[in-house]
């Protein structure tokens, strides 16, 4: 599969190691060699030193003890120490510049082997200058010569120690990456409940803990990815941009965040439209790109609203395609001027995502894409297949936003392993044969339930061909039979293989017209218990699919205690907490399904009982998976959230009366979907200092910006301005900025036809402003000194657009 390498050696011309030779590696005898600043220790942090520090880890697991490490500023055989006979392995620049013009192509990277005097040379090199190039054939090294598996940590199968010493193939070593097929290989933690409330930040300054990105980003290396969206919802300074920075990882937006908006802490009182408000809308974008100032970074560029639905909810009047494609095209035109217009960033990589309406107005050609921006086709609701209109439109350079766990309440899966792999390479396959690759997204919300299929997609993104050469079904066996043989050994490969291939074919997960997940199995439950699903639907939804998991669940079990029973069984560990936790999850989902439907349908609550204790069973495999170290990774479970289904059902079945005190771990009632005031966004919960999370320069301030909301009942508030259904309304104006005698020297004025503000237009009382019919409210702050000045203490005097409909 992989060609060896021929490597060109500065001050040496080594004698290539045969490639049926055996190569030993004898920790007592090994030294690795770097270049100055790729060393280890104190001041090590950059990307590659990084990586570096990791395969010195994974070689002190393996081997026993830390790398004897020597800096030399020589390449080669020149900088092995004089009488030094064992195995010389070099990293970073050393092994680049030691092989010189070998590799050619961006990122790509290769081990080669040779021979000087009584030394055995490894070159884990990448390409001068490319620092990732550098990192990806650092953790080859540990994956190929250490058998480090790139997700170890979230499938806790650490290195094991081996002994001092080691024998390997040299063949099995020696290897060149090739060019990868797609340029950019993205992971997305999204709807990150779990590892949002397992490792949050104790300092608020981001979603995750800066240990837990660092693991994420590691891995996203390991597996030779290159790209990050850091988190559901972010501002643009967050911590965890810098841990990307640390590890060489570029950073992206998703499709609503826009060049790094964090729209769900969008002051209240200011308009989000880039219609009505455009000023502030530009602003805001101006000030993410300063705050992106040094990242490498790929720009998501579109206009949504301010959560995860077309802007037009907002902003009713828009009602025709043309008109909404007109406002989007020309904010994505916008967006990418301010882009293309800052020093250093006029080449960078720009996209857009044909998420959700953003396919339908692409499909009605009037939506306009700015030159040099990628198309990024977004698989049908999150469920791992592609609409079918869009392949005959497929182009080169394109890319594919991808799910393979997707919040989508009641419908799609947070806990288990969602996607059959053959549904992904029959897909994959014809994007590729278009060399639509210029990125690829990979949508993994809390990666370690989805560790298989994060795996074989991260892979199959640098060289598609040995997958593409296969039927979709032959891929699926391929890379099941290649887990399960990592993973649990040949004696065991076999059985888990069938396992998993028996899973993905549950019929509501194989399904391609229409697939479901977990969500779907408490959801079913839940609208039970509310009588929007009668029980003769769900027990039709259950009959096709129990007897199956039933079987399977009968054939898990029966693995595991054969594993469990033999000591030297490889990852018990791992099969507890991925696929007994997956067939447990769904066999005994259905058994809930089944038993609440049967209990509403008789009145029965001792069949509600019974659903009680399938959850049970639930709720012991997640205790189960856990382990020590992932121990309370379910106990922020807020969105599938089994807990608070069973505390419904028991409260069913003993007749419990309204208030429901099944509340979820923030003291609220259950609620679908991941929402701004979900807990794990609690660190955010402020936009004070917007658009940062933390005080931003007086230049990007938001401070003097008018706030305009209701004042009187009959009136609400909404994202553009506000609407009423009384004779009149009045509207209050404020500003938050706390300068030195602000209230002093500082004042409001106004219009309400529309017209832009000036230092005459009326001055704003306390009284608020009168408002009888839908009016146009224009506000701004003057300086009472200088009204002529459109800054004050530094800060600039933005001015707020507001409608107030009279409905």
């Amino acid at each position: 599969m992989f060609r060896f390498f021929l490597p060109v050696i500065i001050a040496a011309v080594p004698l290539l190691l045969s490639r049926c030779s055996s190569l030993t590696i004898d920790a007592s005898r090994s030294i690795w060699i770097v270049a100055p600043g790729d060393q280890l220790g104190y001041g090590g942090n950059t990307p590659v030193q990084m990586a570096i520090d990791d395969v010195a880890r994974d070689w002190y697991k393996t081997l026993g003890s830390p790398p004897r490490i020597i800096v030399s500023e020589k390449a080669g055989s020149a900088a092995i120490p004089g009488g030094f006979s064992g195995t010389a392995i070099f990293f970073g620049k050393s092994a680049a510049v030691s092989v010189g013009s070998g590799n050619t192509e961006l990122e790509e990277h290769s081990i080669s082997t040779g021979i000087a005097g009584n030394t055995t040379m490894i070159f884990a090199a990448g390409r001068n200058g490319d620092a990732r190039s550098q990192i990806y054939a650092a953790y080859a090294f540990a994956e190929r010569v250490l058998n480090v598996e790139p997700l170890y940590f979230f499938t806790d199968s650490d290195p094991a120690y081996l002994g001092s010493k080691i024998e390997i193939d040299a063949s099995s070593v020696a290897f060149k990456s090739g060019k990868p097929t797609y340029k950019y290989r993205g992971f997305f933690p999204n709807d990150e409940d779990l590892l949002g409330g397992y490792s949050p930040d104790p300092l608020g300054q981001s979603v995750f803990s800066a240990s837990m990105w660092n693991r994420i980003c590691e891995a996203l290396l390991r597996l030779k990815g290159n790209l990050m969206i850091p988190g559901t919802i972010a501002y643009p300074d967050e911590s965890a941009y810098k841990v990307l920075e640390r590890r060489g990882v570029i950073a992206s937006q998703q499709h609503f965040t826009l060049l790094g908006t964090n729209t769900w802490r969008w002051p209240a009182g200011i308009p989000y439209s880039f219609d009505k408000n455009p000023e502030m809308q530009d602003h805001v974008w101006k000030a993410c790109l300063a705050a992106y100032s040094g990242r490498e970074t790929v720009w998501t560029i579109g206009y949504r609203g301010l959560n995860d639905y077309a802007f037009w909810r907002d902003e009713p009047d828009f009602n025709t395609t043309e008109s909404r494609c007109k406002l989007i095209s020309d904010a994505m035109a916008h967006q990418a001027d301010i882009v293309r217009s800052t020093p250093g960033r006029e080449n960078d990589f720009c996209a857009t995502y044909l998420w959700a309406e953003m396919l339908d107005l692409y499909l009605s050609g009037e939506l306009v894409i700015p030159a040099n921006t990628t198309k990024v086709f977004a698989d049908k609701g999150g469920s791992g297949s592609f609409d079918p209109r869009i392949f005959d439109l497929v182009q080169e350079n394109d890319g594919q936003y991808y799910h393979v766990q997707m919040e989508s309440p009641k419908h799609m899966s947070q806990l288990t392993e969602m996607v059959p792999p053959s549904t992904f390479f029959g897909a994959l396959r014809k994007f590729v044969a278009k060399k639509a690759t210029s990125i690829f997204m990979l949508n993994l919300s809390d990666l370690k339930p989805a560790l298989f299929s994060v795996d074989y997609i991260m892979r199959y993104l640098w060289n598609p061909s040995t997958y593409d050469a296969m039927t979709p079904e032959q891929a699926q066996e391929n890379v099941v039979a290649s887990w399960c043989l990592r993973h649990y050994g040949k004696e065991y490969s076999s059985d888990c293989a069938a396992i998993m291939n028996g899973y993905f074919q549950i019929p509501y997960i194989a399904s391609p017209e229409k697939r479901y997940g977990d969500e779907h199995l408490s959801g079913m439950v839940r609208d039970l218990l509310d009588g929007t699903l009668s029980p003769a639907n769900a027990l039709s939804f259950v009959n096709a699919s129990l007897p199956m998991l039933e079987a399977l669940y009968s054939k898990t079990l029966t693995l595991w205690n054969r594993m469990r029973s033999n000591s030297e069984a490889k990852n018990v560990q791992l099969f507890e907490s991925s696929i007994l936790l997956h067939v447990s999850v769904h066999r005994f989902g259905l058994q809930a399904v089944l038993s609440t439907a049967r209990g509403v349908g008789a009145g029965d609550n001792a069949l509600i009982n019974e659903a009680v204790e399938a959850i049970e069973q639930i709720k012991a495999s997640e205790r189960r998976a856990e382990h020590q170290k992932w121990r309370s990774f379910y106990f922020s479970d807020d969105l599938v959230n089994f807990f608070n289904l069973q505390c419904l059902l028991r409260e069913r079945a003993s007749g419990a009366s309204e208030p429901s005190v099944c509340t979820i771990r923030d003291g609220q009632p259950y609620h679908t979907g991941t929402q701004k005031a979900s807990p794990w966004f609690l660190y955010m919960n402020s936009s004070v200092n917007f658009p940062y999370l933390n005080e931003p320069p007086a230049e990007w301030s938001m401070g003097l910006a008018v706030r305009i909301a209701c004042a009187t009942s009959g009136c609400l508030d909404t994202p553009v301005g506000g609407t009423f259904n009384t004779t009149f309304a009045v509207v209050a104006m404020h500003f938050p900025f706390s300068g030195s005698s602000s209230s002093s020297e500082l004042e409001i004025r106004y219009t309400v036809d529309g017209t832009d503000v000036h230092a005459k237009s009326p001055l704003y009382s306390a009284g608020g402003v009168r408002v009888n019919a839908t009016t146009e409210i224009t506000a701004r702050v003057f300086s009472k000194a200088a009204p002529q000045a459109t800054t004050f203490q530094g800060s600039p005097l933005l001015i707020t657009r507001a409608e107030y409909t009279k409905v």
